[in-house]
């Protein structure tokens, strides 16, 4: 394995964890969407995971083809679930949108025609290149994530102290996590930076969903600690994963879990102090 796939593997884990959270803890319309976006991340993290662990090329053009899966209703879902929380149901943007998706579905599963040839990159593994369809999503995508983080802008001044930071707090985990996830694009252009930062959409992911059924809002200080937190946890996780020898996974086994025991004691005194 290379660090690529030890991030499509917690990204793949993690993310469906929230799906399964989420579905059974699930009251009300907009729990079940950010159930299937969760849904949706696990399995572009499972194609990660899989593309990055085969030097076949037939494999790894099937399993790029699942992750595509996720990816293509990321944004829609991302969308449908602003406008849910904003109670804006009415909205023939939507509707066109899930209509784009289910055509990008189509063209990736059953033609040639959504990503071009696979090339070798890093060293590693197989990296997709563009066609103009192709392109013409991630314009969608990036708009997608444009635009929802402009309507929760403008709907931010119309509504109570509450739900202000609610908006706020979702404007930065949306942010952080397409900003990360963003930058696997670059490879498919010829921008070989190494795609790991799309790790932090697990955060922005576990973010939201703590929020909505824990917390009615979450101070800042709290987001802050939580994402430091997490990131040491799938660092060390990665690492014994990654490790040759049996020893170096006991030792980094061991540290996992006194980080994990010392991380969680320092939320909730965060949690406690906020409280």
């Amino acid at each position: 394995m290379n660090i690529f796939s030890v991030v499509g593997l917690i990204i793949a884990i993690a993310s469906f964890i929230l799906a399964f959270y989420t579905f059974v803890n699930a009251k009300i319309r907009m729990h079940f969407i950010w159930g299937f976006f969760s849904f949706s991340v696990a399995t572009w993290g499972l194609g990660i995971f899989k593309f990055t662990t085969t030097l076949n090329i037939e494999k790894s053009i099937f399993w790029w083809r699942i992750a595509e899966i996720g990816v293509i209703f990321i944004p829609v879902l991302l969308v449908h679930f602003v406008l849910e929380f904003l109670e804006k149901r009415k909205n023939k943007f939507l509707i066109i949108f899930y209509a784009l998706s289910f055509i990008f579905f189509f063209f990736n599963i059953f033609t040639d025609y959504f990503f071009g040839q696979l090339r070798f990159t890093f060293g590693q593994f197989y990296y997709i290149t563009p066609t103009n369809l192709y392109s013409l999503f991630i314009l969608i995508f990036l708009g997608s994530a444009i635009y929802s983080i402009a309507i929760l802008f403008k709907e931010y001044g119309k509504k109570d102290d509450i739900i202000k930071h609610q908006i706020k707090y979702l404007i930065i985990a949306f942010a952080v996590g397409f900003i990360g996830g963003a930058t696997s694009f670059l490879p498919v252009y010829n921008i070989d930076i190494y795609p790991v930062f799309n790790i932090t959409i697990v955060v922005s992911a576990l973010t939201v969903v703590y929020s909505m059924f824990k917390y009615q809002l979450l101070e800042i200080k709290v987001i802050t600690t939580q994402f430091l937190i997490f990131t040491i946890w799938f660092f060390l996780f990665g690492r014994i994963l990654l490790a040759e020898e049996w020893k170096e996974r006991i030792i980094d086994g061991i540290l996992l879990i006194m980080v994990i025991f010392f991380g969680t004691l320092l939320i909730r005194s965060v949690l406690k102090e906020i409280k």
